[in-house]
């Protein structure tokens, strides 16, 4: 009986949270600001339980955390390793009915930590967008809209009124990013991949459309790898290699899709072509 109130009054939470009361108008559930984002704190968050982004939002250089849950800093971790706490769980939960508060603390530390450093998800890529001739700009806003789970930035330049949308599919596993303008051919920018990591050897190729980058990570022995791609499609204009990055010069509109992969899963290092999972997965959002 109890368990059913609770779950009545999450239901009825949920409901507040989402109108504004029964049958009335939905709150705006975007959050906005009038300045690009000066840390990863002020910066919006975009997921899909797998791959991460965090945007800043930058008007002449816009700049993307990328993320992937599987890409840990010191690899993967044996299935034992992994579950020593599992025999002492039981004993935690006791310790907890009855008010035992430090024992259960003193259990966990015992036998969850060890000397070894904490593990934590190692930032994957920095894909940066630079725009050329956008210093000068007036009706800057961006948001994240918590309903759609879409960023978006809109500001006017030279003239011309510029938005980017950018959202990270849960159906088609990929990030999408939209860039429009309206004045034609007003959209110019170079396209680039690096790391924070700089202890680690990773590659970065450009081939017509798409960039590349490519990896270990982990420690070396662990065998872990990752890949990922970033493909731009435009309308008008043309897309171009440069070295190293895409150069995306008079366009109308631009999208560009981005996958992240690794070669963990299901508990272990697999046997995986990360190129074809990328461009596989691109090919069918595109």
């Amino acid at each position: 009986m109890k368990t059913k109130r609770i779950q009545c009054l999450v239901w009825l939470c949920l409901l507040a949270v989402s109108s504004n009361g029964f049958g009335g108008e939905p709150v705006d559930m975007r959050l906005w600001f009038t300045q690009a984002a000066e840390s990863r704190s002020e910066a919006l968050a975009l997921g899909n339980g797998r791959v991460g982004a965090v945007l800043f939002h930058g008007v002449e250089k816009e700049r993307f955390n990328i993320s992937e849950e599987t890409l840990w800093s010191n690899g993967p971790v044996s299935v034992e390793e992994g579950c020593r706490m599992r025999p002492h769980i039981s004993k935690v939960w006791k310790l907890l009915d009855e008010g035992r508060f430090k024992e259960a603390n003193d259990l966990v530390e015992e036998h969850w930590f060890d000397d070894r450093p904490q593990l934590r998800v190692d930032l994957m890529a920095n894909m940066t967008l630079t725009f050329e001739g956008q210093k000068d700009f007036t009706g800057y806003r961006r948001e994240l809209d918590m309903r759609t789970a879409m960023a978006r930035l809109e500001y006017t330049g030279n003239g011309a009124r510029y938005t980017r949308e950018s959202f990270i599919s849960a159906v088609d596993d990929v990030m999408v990013i939209r860039l429009t303008c309206d004045q034609p051919g007003r959209i110019s920018f170079l396209l680039a991949l690096d790391r924070e990591v700089d202890d680690r050897e990773y590659t970065v190729s450009a081939d017509e459309d798409t960039l590349t980058m490519r990896g270990p990570g982990g420690r070396p022995e662990a065998g872990l790898r990752f890949e990922l791609q970033v493909k731009t499609v435009a309308e008008g204009g043309e897309v171009s290699t440069d070295g190293k990055v895409l150069r995306v010069t008079g366009a109308d509109s631009v999208l560009i899709y981005l996958n992240a992969e690794t070669n963990f899963e299901y508990g272990r290092i697999m046997d995986v072509d990360l190129t074809e999972l990328c461009r596989k997965k691109i090919e069918a959002a595109a």
